[in-house]
């Protein structure tokens, strides 16, 4: 028995064999962007393949301080950047008593990711197009650390702010 369909551009009769072929050409193509679509990386944020210690972080930095963010609003999410009072300057020279630092690249928490308690934060100068303190290796360090009764916890240890502060001291062959 022959089936027999009708060709929608020349209302002739079409054989069953002679439209198999499209079908296949567009299952086929079809096929191949579903993979191309599947098969796409799809990472929003890159991960560290490594992390500078605190000591690395520390001398890379242009400004260490201690300090407290002072726009904080837990409804708000992924800022762009925060604004921080300086306590204390540990590393680096600034005159101004507040700054703004980066925090969010994106969907990315490359930057100062902190609420309104005061921490150590370890900065870069800020980059001439963005005009915000940025972190040392792209968040890829020891970027802020939670100061508790003038203590921080690093890598399973309490030291105190005046510990950082020798740690730097060091760097720079001057004793305090």
């Amino acid at each position: 028995m022959l089936l027999l369909k009708l060709n929608k551009n020349c209302n002739k009769p079409v054989r069953p064999h002679e439209v198999r072929p499209w079908y296949f050409i567009c299952l086929v193509l079809t096929m191949v962007i579903a993979i191309a679509i599947t098969t796409e990386t799809a990472i929003a944020c890159q991960p560290c393949k490594s992390k500078l210690d605190l000591e690395q972080s520390l001398k890379k930095a242009d400004l260490v301080i201690v300090g407290k963010r002072i726009d904080y609003d837990p409804e708000e999410k992924m800022p762009s950047g925060i604004k921080v009072n300086i306590i204390k300057v540990l590393k680096g020279e600034i005159k101004k008593k507040q700054i703004e630092v980066k925090s969010w690249y994106g969907m990315c928490p490359y930057g100062i990711v902190v609420d309104d308690r005061i921490y150590v934060m370890i900065l870069r100068k800020p980059l001439k197009m963005q005009g915000m303190h940025t972190t040392v290796n792209m968040g890829c360090s020891v970027t802020k650390l939670l100061v508790k009764s003038n203590k921080v916890f690093v890598d399973g240890k309490i030291i105190s702010i005046g510990d950082i502060a020798k740690i730097i001291n060091m760097f720079h062959g001057r004793s305090e």
